[in-house]
């Protein structure tokens, strides 16, 4: 498993509470990255698609 690993993208997570090794993949910190990140300017947004982003983020969370 680590010698498959890309090293600048897959950490490999280990630990106490992992019950076994785990790799995970990472994003890269490019211009869609901290597009998807930033926070809209709430007087320029409707509140009916701030409304649904709300709730997509909701179903995301799994909540």
């Amino acid at each position: 498993m680590i010698v498959k690993l890309d090293s600048k993208q897959q950490p490999l997570i280990l630990g106490h509470a992992v019950p076994m090794p785990v790799v995970v993949r990472t994003r890269p910190y490019d211009e869609k990255f901290y597009a998807e990140i930033a926070k809209p300017n709430r007087l320029q947004v409707e509140d009916a698609e701030m409304l649904w982003a709300a709730q997509k983020a909701k179903e995301e969370l799994g909540l």
